[in-house]
């Protein structure tokens, strides 16, 4: 047997051989119903400065990090800066509206029923580009900090974050803002 094979072998056999299984997780045993255009908790999570709202559908704490999944509305132009997940592969599907993506140097224009993988490590940002409402689902996996990210970004605030506290709420939840937003990009574009 060729020793990858073993490996694998090995660490598919490792919960088998240990007495570990899924029953001994505190992941749910029941399914989890979210209404539509509600959260999970009933929460309400406002991005102000991007004219967004999230809904939690999946959170952090149902499968033990390993997934979390909410639902975007955005009623404004704009989205976040351009960033990297160095842990997290991020998918996104448009559910309403369309989106410009940059995922690395490509450009991508989302319409309804599109989707989209932003790998781990690769820089990406969005601009929603429609009239009226948008909607995307988002899967992170693993979840990481993401969920705590966004409930820390609706935080009321009385003034804009400057950029330099920006990238201190991304450094504590495990991202890195490495360029401006894609609409910020297009203004320096058509001076």
């Amino acid at each position: 047997m060729k020793r990858s094979a073993f490996l694998k072998l090995s660490l598919l056999a490792g919960p088998v051989l240990t007495g570990a299984s899924v029953e001994n997780s505190d992941r749910p045993k029941v399914g989890i119903k979210v209404e539509k255009d509600q959260d999970r908790f009933n929460e309400n999570i406002e991005l102000s400065r991007v004219g967004s709202r999230i809904d939690t559908k999946v959170s952090t704490k149902d499968l033990e990090g390993d997934l979390y999944i909410y639902e975007s509305r955005t009623t404004g132009k704009g989205g976040p800066p351009l960033h990297m997940h160095p842990y997290q592969d991020e998918w996104i599907f448009v559910v309403q509206g369309e989106y410009e993506f940059q995922v690395g140097e490509q450009r991508f224009l989302l319409k309804a029923g599109d989707s989209l993988l932003a790998p781990r490590q690769v820089q990406h940002a969005f601009t929603y580009e429609g009239e009226g409402l948008g909607k995307m689902i988002i899967v992170f996996q693993p979840a990481g900090k993401m969920e705590a990210f966004f409930h820390e970004s609706s935080k009321k605030r009385t003034t804009r974050p400057t950029l330099e506290e920006q990238k201190e709420l991304f450094r504590k939840h495990d991202m890195e803002i490495v360029g401006p937003t894609l609409l910020e990009t297009e203004r320096k574009s058509q001076k």
